[in-house]
């Protein structure tokens, strides 16, 4: 019974009688309440009760979000998790969420002290590669690495992850070296989302297993085009790349896809430091370097049944690829975005309407700057009939 100064007995009152009983529920119901919180808040539930003390040892899901609100700088950060992990229980692992301190160079943010939370050192990164090691080598499903700076991303050159157990892996701000798009060795992968990353050198991106990814504004190589392998994908989106526009192998299973190219991907013509001889015939102009088949994107989109694609001013791929336009056999909903309003859309359109036999609905988004009367949208239609 707690006391005052005067050494008089003070009667418990509801929140004691509250906590006590939220401390006598199940330990397993008590790690399912504590998998919702930040890991630091998770271990602050100690001071509750006696009931408490370790419950978060045995937690098995691990938060580390909002790292640059709760601590004062990186080396704080790292002190935490790495004790926090030291002292947990050898425990498998759910989840494991990580959000690095966020970093900005001084030469950016002018007028921050040394030492405070905009620095440009290595600190903050010190120790994630030996984080995620930890889990996956707790078996974690589902794990989620978000480095937040604008410079230094976090640079992953000692993959392939090897996982039979991940199901869920999110990356953002991170390199990836030559084999550390190979996810062979993730049997059970099917969920995969890239954001902000930059693939180096690698000529592959292959799961067996993945079935929904999802690459945003991501720096693919600017000599050669990668490779996407990923034959069971049900869902795709690629969304406002730089560098070569990658090439699609078959997907089969392909329900839905999203692929939106703008000015920065090196498909656009102002990038093109040969010259476009408008053919596809070179690597130069079109990228890809052998096979009868030269389709970078179509091909391997064919088998989708919703499919929309956007393109800004002066993105040809897409056109290209209709020289090599395969059947669509599966379409039914078709979304063109942002295309040049000009003969070679005509073809485009006529194109689609070719091979796509059962196709159901065809929405154009046309900016109003560059809007299409009803007639010249339908003119190349009438040539079917």
């Amino acid at each position: 019974m707690a006391r005052t100064r005067n050494g008089k007995r003070l009667k418990p009152d509801a929140g004691a009688g509250g906590a006590d009983r939220i401390s006598a529920l199940p330990d397993e119901l008590l790690h399912h309440m504590l998998s919702f919180l930040p890991a630091r808040d998770a271990v602050r539930s100690c001071v509750l009760s006696s009931r408490w003390r370790d419950v978060w040892r045995s937690s098995p899901v691990v938060r580390i979000t909002r790292s640059s609100d709760r601590w004062r700088s990186p080396q704080h950060l790292n002190k935490f998790v790495n004790g926090l992990l030291l002292l947990r229980r050898p425990v498998l692992l759910r989840e494991f969420e990580l959000e690095t301190f966020r970093y900005i160079p001084r030469s950016i943010v002018r007028g921050v002290a040394a030492g405070g939370k905009f620095n440009d050192s290595e600190e903050p990164l010190r120790y994630v590669e030996l984080w995620m090691a930890y889990a996956i080598n707790f078996h974690v499903e589902v794990l989620r690495v978000w480095v937040r700076s604008l410079t230094r991303p976090l640079k992953l050159v000692q993959m392939p992850l090897a996982s039979q157990h991940l199901t869920t892996l999110e990356l953002e701000c991170v390199v990836l070296c030559r084999r550390a798009l190979d996810f062979s060795r993730c049997p059970v992968l099917e969920d995969l989302k890239m954001r902000s990353c930059r693939f180096t050198a690698v000529s592959k991106l292959s799961s067996p297993s993945v079935k929904r990814l999802c690459i945003t504004n991501c720096q693919f190589d600017y000599q050669f085009r990668t490779c996407i392998s990923a034959p069971g994908l049900v869902l795709l989106q690629l969304r406002s790349t730089s560098g070569w526009t990658p090439v699609l192998e078959s997907m089969p299973l392909l329900v839905t896809a999203s692929v939106a190219l703008d000015i920065f991907c090196s498909d656009n013509s102002r990038h093109d430091d040969c010259g476009d001889c408008h053919s596809g015939a070179c690597l130069n102009c079109y990228g890809v370097r052998d096979g009868s088949d030269k389709s970078v994107l179509l091909r391997g989109l064919s088998n989708a049944t919703h499919l929309a694609l956007e393109a800004e001013l002066g993105v040809r791929v897409f056109k290209l690829d209709m020289t090599w336009c395969p059947t669509f056999s599966k379409l039914k909903t078709l979304v063109l975005d942002g295309w040049d309003l000009d003969s070679d859309f005509h073809t485009a359109l006529l194109r689609f309407l070719e091979h796509a036999p059962i196709l159901e609905k065809l929405t154009l988004e046309l900016r109003e700057e560059r809007f299409m009367s009803i007639e010249e949208i339908c003119s190349p239609v009438e040539q079917l009939v």
